[in-house]
């Protein structure tokens, strides 16, 4: 089912693409389109997660094609990720909108952000200790933060499978 509905969506990629021009350089990359799907997938009423899987993995191999899945290229990919994530929202926008190709670039840009508005503050979120791991929970995550007193505690988000 999931195959399916991904196959029917993906039928007016082209004129999503010429759209996706109007509205910014960087969003109007194929590459950028694809992550963008992968990141916002959610699960379908009565999708088993056969499905689920296999969407998923169609989704990534779009993203990231299978010429460039070379150790580095998936890691370099999962680095910028973490990295995205850790920064605070006005880098994270910022440095997003300039489209970085790699975890290197990401992380210049964000010096070049806080140059140019000679920023003092943290560029990360301080309270996040931790990336969100997997955990033993289906479809959940576990993230370390810290609580109002200072210490580290856990915190498991787990999404539903429905």
């Amino acid at each position: 089912m999931a195959l399916i509905e991904l196959q029917e969506n993906n039928a007016g990629i082209g004129a999503q693409d010429q759209l996706a021009d109007g509205v910014g350089a960087s969003r109007g990359s194929p590459d950028l389109l694809w992550k963008m799907r992968f990141r916002e997938a959610k699960t379908k009423a009565g999708e088993s997660p056969q499905e689920l899987f296999v969407c998923l993995r169609e989704l990534a191999r779009r993203w990231i094609p299978p010429t460039e899945h070379t150790l580095e290229t998936v890691r370099d990919v999962i680095v910028l990720e973490l990295f995205l994530l850790m920064i605070t929202s006005e880098i994270r926008v910022w440095v997003w909108e300039r489209d970085p190709k790699s975890a290197a670039e990401a992380a210049r840009l964000a010096e070049v952000y806080m140059s140019a508005r000679q920023d003092q503050q943290a560029f990360s979120n301080t309270n996040t200790v931790a990336a969100a791991r997997p955990s033993r929970f289906v479809g959940g995550s576990e993230v370390l933060r810290k609580d109002n007193a200072g210490h580290i505690v856990r915190h498991n988000t787990q999404s539903s499978f429905n």
